[in-house]
């Protein structure tokens, strides 16, 4: 039958009488393809209006965005506008990998990795790549110009000087 792109002004009269606003039935007809009758006819959907809980929400400190997260998650409107946002720790605790690691390592052992400036993350990785506690928690970190230059001494140290070949002096 194809789409009629002219829409007659009794048309849009019809389609304001089911309470269908012009440019919802602009868009039905020109963009999405509806054929008329189904354009002319159909209702539009009944939006969910959120504004109270919005207000609400912004009022305890909650962003939009996390309000509408937690409604995605399945929360009710109540809940996702009133309660609080978890701090950044208070998320990691229900986080199942922190959860892994949660009083694994006593109090002392992560001031002390603290102390000497090893962060919570770091210490993690090191254990998990098999060094002990201890040292996890006192070996200082190694910068990245540190590193690089153990890199080349390393590699001195199996192939030798690597640029002599390159830049010999010729005689």
């Amino acid at each position: 039958m194809g789409h009629y792109f002219y829409i007659t002004p009794e048309e849009y009269a019809i389609a304001e009488k089911n309470g269908i606003s012009s440019m919802l039935l602009d868009w039905r007809l020109r963009t999405a393809g509806w054929p008329k009758e189904r354009a002319l006819s159909e209702p539009p959907r009944k939006m969910n209006v959120r504004k109270h809980w919005i207000a609400l929400a912004e009022s305890n400190g909650i962003k939009r965005q996390t309000f509408n997260r937690r409604l995605e998650y399945g929360w009710d409107p109540e809940r996702a506008a009133t309660e609080p946002v978890a701090d950044k720790y208070a998320r990691q605790k229900l986080c199942l990998y922190a959860k892994s690691f949660q009083g694994k390592y006593s109090d002392e052992i992560m001031a002390t990795a603290a102390s000497n400036g090893i962060s919570r993350e770091n210490f993690y990785a090191r254990v998990r790549r098999g060094w002990s506690q201890e040292e996890a928690a006192t070996r200082p970190l190694i910068s990245y110009a540190d590193n690089g230059r153990r890199s080349i001494q390393k590699m001195k140290e199996r192939y030798g000087d690597i640029n002599n070949p390159v830049f010999r002096k010729r005689g």
